[in-house]
């Protein structure tokens, strides 16, 4: 990538942002002449310590309708599910469950 000439990048990361952006950065490919596009799965990935690697980092954030009658009925029917049928059924929904949600 270093060699490609190309400054803008999107990356699909779901959980090692920290290390894809450490090692982009041992590479040179973060500064200002960058810029990195992340899914919301990075935003508000928080670092050990105050780190300037956030920089050129533009992430997307997933919004959901509160309240529509469909989000409702998904959320009943989720909290309804048996967890032994459907593990992780009865929790919390995730950015993942809206996705797929979305997607519907």
């Amino acid at each position: 990538l270093a060699n490609s000439g190309a400054r803008v990048f999107v990356a699909f990361v779901a959980f090692e942002w920290l290390n894809v952006v450490e090692v982009a950065n041992s590479f040179g490919l973060v500064g200002e002449s960058y810029a990195w596009f992340v899914p919301s799965t990075v935003v508000g990935v928080s670092f050990p310590e105050p780190s300037n690697l956030t920089r050129g980092v533009i992430g997307s954030f997933i919004h959901v309708p509160q309240d529509t009658p469909a989000l409702l009925q998904l959320q009943d029917l989720w909290n309804s599910a048996d967890p032994n049928v459907y593990p992780g059924a009865g929790s919390s929904l995730s950015s993942f469950h809206y996705l797929a949600y979305d997607m519907m």
